[in-house]
């Protein structure tokens, strides 16, 4: 109706439809199953950008009440629908839409959506599970970065430093699920996340036993059972999706994430981006913000001085970081290198050298 009715009629349907949301619980699994595929078909198949202005408004509408939908139907750790929130938000999109997105990727703003959206009354204890050890479920770490990585085989646009960004969210909620830290599910919750991931020790600690949990057996995390054909584990898809998104980008949003995660891993899982260090050194004169190239060193510094990293390849990249005199990665992996068994195949005459060019430069 949106659709095909006359512009006039457009707010009366879409306070019609609003008015609908209520019921929308009392649906059965299979019409939600039903539901879900016309909203995603809606929202995939609508591209503002080539639309004329009459199409674009009709479209827009569709949009806002295809996201209104979503969170009114599916829960919070609905992975597929989590995502259809960060799809919704294009930058041709009207504001309503991208409000009503980001209030479904926050927890304590979706819950508050869905305590008013019901017939029945809910204290803020079964709202938000204060004070009780129902806590809000967050979308499984697996099934997220699997729902993403079929977004883009499919090639459905979406905003991968934003799904990166989220996903990185599940696995720190799932890391500390359950433990008392400075994480709680309040307004400032998205700001608490990110202070503790950069400062909290325990927050990193903990992070730290779930990143290398799902590395512990051979066959990686154990939850990428789920994943049909697929070998690696998802902590395996998530890093390299960062480092895919990170090249390409030069986001430093998530150069700044990557490069904390990356910090936390396990010897193992670190010794599978051997082979990216290429990629990375190419990057080095592309990157123009100080702080992504803070970033990119830091990475380099910690791959590099990885075991299977061999001393060729590790002679090879400094004697190239020397001639092209780039003074932050040389120090990171210098550092490292120090403190590693490898610390043996840096000559005191390299060393000097690259001594000299770091004095040069401060």
């Amino acid at each position: 109706m949106l659709k095909s009715d006359i512009p006039e009629l457009k707010i009366t349907i879409q306070e019609a439809l609003s008015g609908l949301t209520v019921l929308l619980d009392s649906l059965t699994n299979n019409q939600k199953d039903d539901l879900k595929i016309f909203l995603r078909n809606l929202i995939e198949s609508e591209y503002l950008e080539t639309a004329s202005q009459s199409e674009k408004e009709k479209s827009e509408s569709c949009r806002f009440m295809a996201v209104k939908f979503i969170n009114c139907s599916f829960p919070f750790d609905d992975a597929e629908s989590r995502l259809l929130n960060i799809a919704v938000q294009s930058n041709a999109e009207k504001p309503d839409t991208i409000e009503e997105a980001i209030r479904g990727l926050h927890p304590y703003w979706f819950a508050l959506t869905q305590s008013s959206n019901t017939k029945s009354f809910k204290t803020a204890t079964e709202v938000f599970g204060m004070g009780s050890k129902n806590e809000i479920l967050f979308p499984r770490f697996a099934d997220v970065v699997k729902q993403l990585n079929s977004f883009k085989e499919k090639h459905i646009k979406i905003d991968t430093g934003k799904a990166l960004k989220f996903i990185l969210q599940c696995i720190v909620m799932e890391a500390v699920s359950g433990k008392n830290t400075v994480i709680v599910v309040d307004q400032e919750w998205e700001t608490r996340l990110d202070k503790a991931l950069e400062l909290d020790e325990k927050v990193s600690d903990l992070l730290t036993e779930e990143l290398h949990r799902r590395t512990k057996d051979k066959d990686g995390d154990l939850d990428m059972m789920d994943f049909e054909k697929m070998s690696d584990s998802a902590l395996d898809v998530f890093i390299n999706l960062m480092l895919d998104h990170f090249i390409e980008t030069m986001n430093v949003e998530i150069g700044k994430y990557l490069c904390r995660v990356i910090s936390l891993l396990s010897t193992d899982t670190i010794g599978k981006l051997v082979s990216r260090v290429p990629s990375l050194l190419e990057l080095i004169p592309k990157i123009i913000p100080e702080d992504g190239c803070f970033y990119l060193a830091k990475i380099l510094g910690v791959v590099c001085a990885h075991p299977l990293y061999t001393d060729e390849q590790l002679l090879k990249t400094v004697s190239l970081l020397l001639e092209r005199k780039e003074t932050l990665p040389l120090g990171f992996i210098i550092s490292r290198i120090a403190i590693s068994s490898k610390k043996s195949i840096i000559s005191n005459e390299l060393f000097n050298n690259v001594l000299t060019l770091l004095k040069s430069n401060f």
